[in-house]
């Protein structure tokens, strides 16, 4: 073979790998149709929960029964349980166990487990934790309070997605992160509701005990938002 022949071949072969590692940067630097639609449906759930949408993860996430549910899929079931057999796909921003945050952000890029399963780590900013969970009444003076963490701190929350039948799902997700100035809104508004004078005449022309669980359920809502409100100065 001639020394022109080899530096033809010396050159198309340069030519290949070069073609080869431009495709390859492009495949690795652009993500790909699932990651991206994994990752909608994450930023959809952690968004809806900040912004207290209590239906937001309807349809949205599935709970793995306990038996088959390893406990690092099970984040925060120290506070409701939700990870053994079927949950609600609702909570309720009045009486649940949600932990309440200033802010949150996906960390890096998902991590992929397997062709139909990824991880996402996300970073709160956590405010206050959740204490019992629940509306007091006369019969139990007891219900969800509020505890500031102190002082606030960043923490990483893993949220597993999975392909289930086709459709992407956040598997045994976390206790909802609310937004601290969406629940405060929210407890300053059931409130002025429950202090409203109309519904205070209704409930005391229902007997003492109506009354009583009234006053509970006022000083109740007024030191959660104490609490909450302190945290904001």
């Amino acid at each position: 073979m001639s020394i022109h022949h080899i530096k033809l071949n010396t050159n198309k072969f340069k030519y290949l790998f070069n073609i080869s590692l431009i495709f390859l940067l492009i495949f690795y630097a652009i993500p790909s149709k699932a990651s991206l639609e994994a990752t909608e449906l994450v930023q959809k759930i952690l968004s809806d929960d900040f912004n207290g949408n209590d239906m937001g993860r309807y349809d949205r996430v599935i709970y793995l029964n306990g038996k088959t549910a390893s406990p690092e899929d099970c984040p925060d079931s120290r506070f409701d349980g939700r990870c053994s057999g079927t949950r609600s796909e609702s909570y309720s921003l009045e009486s649940d166990a949600v932990i309440i945050v200033s802010s949150w952000k996906l960390i890096d890029e998902p991590e992929i487990l397997t062709d139909n399963s990824l991880k996402y780590r996300v970073l709160f900013h956590t405010i206050a934790m959740p204490e019992g969970y629940g509306v007091p009444s006369w019969m139990a003076d007891k219900g969800r309070e509020f505890r500031l963490t102190s002082p606030p701190k960043d923490d990483e929350v893993i949220y597993r997605v999975k392909k289930i039948a086709g459709i992407w799902k956040v598997i045994n997700p976390p206790v909802p992160r609310i937004g601290i100035d969406t629940m405060l809104n929210f407890l300053r508004s059931d409130l002025n509701h429950f202090s409203s004078p109309t519904l205070a005449e209704k409930w005391k022309k229902s007997g003492v005990n109506a009354q009583k669980n009234l006053d509970i359920i006022n000083a109740w809502l007024s030191r959660q938002i104490s609490v909450l409100t302190s945290a904001n100065h």
